[in-house]
This record gives structure tokens, C-alpha cells and sequence, in this order.
């Protein structure tokens, strides 16, 4: 079931709900004004949040984005009008054209993670430069901070991601963020939704001691730990001996402690 969907109290079945572009799109088909279509969108979006108190921000945002939509020529030619309403007079045509051009930088106004809900959400991206010591470059998308910066002290090209400010309907119900990265054509870490359909995750790579194992020797150095606590070496397999041998050795090396027998 997608978060479009709802109960029907009378066929039992979940129906559709439609996304607010569409919402948006039959009120102005309709025979309703540009005016309206906005306000539909606005209040649809603010239901989808579930938070009627945002329904004014999401109006003033959105009629915003419309006035700047509007061709220079008609906000110009309105400029003086007491009334102030920039929409009156459009032609059916450049209503649609202006509203197209809301929904198009409105992320909220689609499905999550549709196509149409990833190209308005790329579409307003931005970019953050570093303005002072306390700050880096960052790329911010859909509330996802993403640092690449030059490091001096590692001698590298460091990128780093910051998920606290992510937007609700990117998080799964887990409360995880479908994340892939890839670099150059290697993907290095998957945790996306299609890796998880397909049982395809690449986990994250393994860091200190862990690094020098694969995962499946971690699983097994993770096994011997849980299942042989306390018992006498005769009880374990060879290579969970030699597993743990290796281990401690490098936990050895890693404190500059000579191995012991």
C-alpha cells in the first residue's frame, strides 16, 4: 500500500488517493482559477503532512512561486491594478503553464520517490559554499546535507553525509533513509529500496581491525564470540581458533603489544 492510499469505508478496498499536482490540475480543468488550483494544491499538500497548521506557509510558498511563474509581460501589465491580483486576466493557457511551473519545484505536490518527485526535488537542490572556518561545501537535497571537501590532515578527498534533517516522507517507517553511493562505477554502499526488493544490499565497508576480514569472516568471528564464550578452546572448529588468533593479533599490533602464544 503506498501513502496515497486509504480506506474505503464502504467497498472495504484501499482506493487511490491522488497526488495534489493531480488535485491541482482537475480543480483548474474544471473551470476553477488559477487562484483556486493553488490554494487546492497548498491544502492538499498540507493534508498529505498531516499538519493542517502548515497549510498558511505552503499557500504563501506556493502563491509565491506562481506570481514569479507568471510571464514578465502579464506582471508587468498588472503592476498597477488596486487589487493587486497578478493571476487575473491569464489565459486558460498560461494558467496551466503557471501552475505546471509551481508543481514542478514542489516536491510534496507527488508521491515520494516518483519520478516526478525526484525531479522537483533535484530541481531545487542547493548548493552551499564555505563561508567561514566552521563551515564546509555542501549539497542539500531533500533535506539531506552531503560535505565533499579537501581534508589536509588525511591528504584526501573526504565526502560525508548527514542524514538528521531528512525529509519525513524519504524515511521509511523504520526510520531509515534509503541511501546508495557509488563511486565512479563502483557502488560501495547500497541500502536503497531496490536493494532491499532485491535483497541486493551492499553493506557499508568494514573499518579498523573488522577491515582486515571479509563479512563472512565476521560472521563467523561474531558466531564464535556468541556461541563460544566460556568454553574450552577443544570446543571450537579450526577455523574458529584461527579466526580469533588473527583477530587478536592484530588487536595486538594495533596496541604495539607483542603477540602472545
Amino acid at each position: 500500500m503506498s501513502p496515497q492510499d486509504t480506506p474505503d469505508p464502504v467497498s472495504g478496498p484501499f482506493i487511490p488517493i491522488p497526488a495534489p499536482a493531480q488535485t491541482a490540475r482537475v480543480c483548474l480543468t474544471a473551470g476553477g482559477t488559477l487562484a483556486q488550483a493553488l490554494d487546492t494544491l497548498s491544502r492538499e499538500i498540507a493534508r498529505d503532512a498531516k499538519s493542517d497548521d502548515i497549510y498558511p506557509l505552503v499557500r504563501t510558498a506556493v502563491h509565491a512561486a506562481a506570481a514569479k511563474a507568471v510571464p514578465h509581460r502579464r506582471r508587468h501589465a498588472h503592476a498597477r491594478r488596486k487589487d493587486n491580483d497578478v493571476f487575473a486576466g491569464l489565459p486558460y493557457a498560461e494558467q496551466q503553464q503557471v501552475l505546471e511551473a509551481v508543481i514542478m519545484v514542489f516536491p510534496a505536490a507527488y508521491e515520494p520517490l516518483s519520478p516526478d518527485y525526484c525531479d522537483a526535488a533535484n530541481r531545487i537542490a542547493e548548493f552551499l559554499p564555505k563561508i567561514n572556518d566552521m563551515t564546509l561545501p555542501c549539497l542539500s537535497i531533500g533535506g539531506v546535507a552531503i560535505f565533499a571537501y579537501l581534508h589536509h590532515r588525511t591528504g584526501a578527498v573526504r565526502v560525508s553525509v548527514d542524514l538528521d534533517e531528512t525529509w519525513t516522507t524519504l524515511c521509511r517507517v523504520d526510520s531509515t533513509v534509503p541511501v546508495r553511493v557509488d563511486v565512479g562505477d563502483t557502488i560501495v554502499f547500497d541500502d536503497s529500496n531496490q536493494a532491499r526488493a532485491t535483497n541486493a544490499i551492499v553493506p557499508a565497508p568494514l573499518h579498523g581491525i573488522a577491515a582486515q576480514f571479509t563479512p563472512d569472516e565476521v560472521e563467523c568471528l561474531v558466531r564464535t564470540a556468541a556461541e563460544t564464550f566460556g568454553t574450552a578452546k577443544e570446543n571450537r572448529s579450526t577455523r574458529q581458533l584461527d579466526l580469533v588468533g588473527r583477530a587478536h593479533a592484530a588487536l595486538m599490533r594495533e596496541y604495539g603489544e607483542e603477540e602472545t602464544p
